[in-house]
């Protein structure tokens, strides 16, 4: 070959090597106007096509606007999908801030995604029948709140890795919720808010570390939760949580759908447990509530259809709406002569109930508050009763005495008692309270005795 040749093949092969780092000179460099900050990742895809309906680059196809990238389609082969935190086009630089609904749909060879620090907006059902998906490295850093972006990843239940970079400051709402094959989950120090629900129905959680030195949450003394430090409100817990006696509050769905927790021991420091705190907790057979509580919040343990027995102290107050709601293996419950009103639906289908005293100090039975306890077989209502709600007593099939001191009937609809024989269930009064009873409406169809 002759020196000329040589020549102009070693010429072909430098050009070809100084295309092939151009991109990432451009990385390194930020080609363009607006340099990127250290440590983001930037891709030039300025190589890519333009097609009808946007931008084609790599795995991905872009659009533009407002000095931001959206995502709105995806290769649907990509198995490691990494979306840059800036894209660079013939010199202009744009965040990748948003991904668009259903941009990720049927990539269902997909098994590890890394979502960018730009990355604010993900819209609805983007990862919907991403059936692979096991892994997510979530880097946004200031992702917002919005209806669309609720829930992102709920349906893709195979999720067992989801890893928080050190960037980021908000957790978004429902991020996490149901995945129930997610084992563990470590919070950075960057991370000042949580949002509602985050973690919930992650029934497979086992671990929760909150990295030390974060300003508004930790995890003491190994605890496996996370506490909001200034409030002392416990806000995520799994099923091998510890609450510290250090926690004043449970919060609302702090346990929500954690149905591998079996047991669970509220220390005396507590004083509010929040709505929905156990909602969903089926494999809870025990628990114990301690003096301190005052306040039982909204379906508190709504579906905890594993729990045989609980003791209500005696510093309750009130039994929130559906707190002991379906909870139907319950077949005991003490309430005190502290608690004044019994809520909407407070024990309904708690269908393995057979009993129930109902102290002197309640004035209100809330709608619903017994419906479908068909296991149900008595029931005792003190005088202080002066309310009973409509529906509160229907559906228990299995009644067959009621015994009533209030001296004046209460004033009740037909629909109290719907779908219970009236005829065949005795209802025992004060003896001098006989004709009353048999001349008010409702009360009137019982078959009436008077009390020992």
């Amino acid at each position: 070959m002759s020196m000329k040749s040589n020549i102009l093949t070693r010429i072909i092969e430098i050009f070809k090597m100084a295309v092939a780092i151009l991109p990432i000179l451009c990385v390194t460099t930020a080609c363009g106007d607006d340099e990127p900050s250290s440590g983001e990742k930037v891709i030039d895809i300025s190589t890519g096509e333009q097609t009808n309906d946007g931008f084609h680059y790599g795995d991905f196809y872009y659009t533009f606007g407002n000095n931001a990238a959206t995502i709105f389609k995806a290769d649907k082969l990509v198995v490691n999908a990494t979306i840059p935190d800036k894209v660079e086009l013939n010199g202009e630089l744009f965040d990748v801030s948003t991904i668009a609904d259903r941009a990720f749909k049927d990539c269902t060879a997909m098994r590890t995604i890394t979502v960018g620090k730009s990355v604010n907006l993900i819209g609805y059902d983007a990862f919907s029948n991403c059936s692979s998906l096991i892994t997510v490295n979530w880097n946004a850093k200031d992702y917002k709140d919005s209806d669309s972006n609720y829930a992102t990843f709920y349906f893709v239940r195979g999720i067992s890795s989801f890893n928080f970079g050190n960037e980021v400051k908000r957790i978004p709402p429902l991020l996490c919720a149901g995945m129930t094959n997610l084992k563990s989950v470590t919070i950075p120090n960057s991370v000042t808010s949580i949002g509602n629900q985050a973690f919930s129905g992650c029934s497979g959680l086992s671990s929760i570390v909150v990295n030390s030195g974060n300003p508004v949450y930790d995890s003491s003394n190994n605890c496996n939760a996370i506490i909001e430090t200034a409030s002392k409100t416990l806000i995520v817990g799994c099923k091998n949580t510890v609450i510290p006696n250090s926690v004043t509050s449970i919060g609302g769905f702090a346990f929500y759908g954690c149905s591998g927790l079996t047991s669970v021991t509220i220390p005396n420091s507590v004083t509010s447990i929040g709505g929905y705190a156990f909602s969903s907790c089926s494999g809870l057979t025990s628990v114990t509530i301690p003096n301190s509580v005052t306040s039982i919040g909204y379906s508190a343990f709504y579906g905890c259809s594993g729990l045989t027995s609980v003791t209500i102290p005696n510093s309750v107050t009130s039994i929130g709406e559906s707190a002991f709601c379906g909870c139907s293996g319950l077949t005991s419950v003490t309430i005190p002569n502290s608690v004044t009103s019994i809520g909407y639906s407070a024990f309904r289908n708690c269908s393995g109930l057979t009993s129930v005293t109902i102290p002197n100090s309640v004035t209100t039975i809330g709608d619903l508050a017994f419906r479908n306890c068909s296991g149900l077989t008595s029931v005792t209502i003190p005088n202080s009763v002066t309310s009973i709600g409509d529906y509160a007593f229907s559906g228990c099939s299995g009644l067959t005495s009621v015994t009533n001191y209030a001296e004046t009937p209460q004033s009740i609809y037909d629909d109290v008692f719907y779908v219970v024989n009236t005829s065949k269930v005795k209802l025992y009064v004060k003896r001098e309270s006989i004709d009353k009873y048999k001349s008010a409406p409702v009360w009137k169809y019982f078959d009436i005795q008077a009390m020992d």
